[in-house]
């Protein structure tokens, strides 16, 4: 857990806010999820970015393929 948590606070907190709930991000905490809310979503979206988005690490979220 602590080593996710880790992962979350160098990678996504920076667009999604220290406790997940948005900024330049979308909110990570509620029920909406606009790319899919399946772990294969989610995946996708950590591994991948989104169309026509920047995403800022996706180079070091493709490293999380692994998990």
């Amino acid at each position: 857990m602590a080593e996710g948590q880790a992962m979350f606070r160098g990678l996504c907190s920076g667009c999604h806010g220290g406790a997940g709930r948005g900024g330049k991000g979308p909110d990570l905490t509620d029920t909406r999820w606009i790319h899919g809310g399946t772990d294969v979503d989610i995946a996708r979206v950590i591994q991948n970015g989104v169309p026509n988005r920047s995403e800022e690490h996706t180079s070091e979220l493709q490293s999380l393929r692994h998990l």
